[in-house]
């Protein structure tokens, strides 16, 4: 099975395959590398507009998963959360993805973030640092799984991406 957090600008995905948690992501910066095996960073494609951003951007994440769970499956996802610009922003490039996914055989089921959250924390109006503590806490310090050359800069994304992946995953498996 398969958790997704999609956003135009970065998204991930926490794939559970054998009893074993795989990440893919997008690289945030050239100074953000991964240090850990089971995450894998993808390169921004170069893109001339913002359709063509869309379409790669699924792409390059259903690759990343196809690499590690060759077979179509579930796809937990997070449902709609913006208003406004950012929400057709989102709506486009997630129904892409959701459309790719659907053409390769992938069941999509949308699941409400507030639940997700609530599911993660105990709290359905969880922030960044709520999600990321309840991660922390239960899987490990993912902090370690990545590295900076810059060593004062907070690695929040695609920190906060991978740890939402997780939850959404975690959130479908039980429904």
């Amino acid at each position: 099975m398969v958790g997704i957090d999609f956003s135009v600008n970065s998204p991930a995905a926490c794939i559970l395959l054998n009893g074993e948690y795989h990440y893919v992501c997008y690289r945030q910066a050239a100074k953000h590398v991964v240090t850990n095996s089971n995450v894998q960073m993808l390169e921004y494609p170069v893109c001339s507009n913002i359709l063509e951003k869309y379409d790669q951007v699924a792409e390059g994440l259903i690759r990343g998963i196809q690499n590690i769970l060759p077979e179509p499956c579930k796809v937990a996802i997070e449902d709609y959360a913006y208003s406004g610009y950012r929400a057709s922003q989102s709506a486009e490039s997630c129904g892409i993805l959701k459309y790719k996914l659907y053409k390769l055989g992938y069941q999509v089921v949308p699941y409400n973030i507030a639940s997700i959250k609530k599911n993660a924390t105990g709290s359905g109006k969880a922030d960044k640092r709520a999600m990321l503590n309840a991660f922390n806490s239960s899987v490990g310090n993912i902090y370690s799984w990545f590295s900076t050359t810059d060593k004062s800069a907070k690695v929040i994304n695609p920190i906060c991406d991978c740890v939402d992946a997780y939850y959404v995953l975690q959130y479908g498996l039980k429904g």
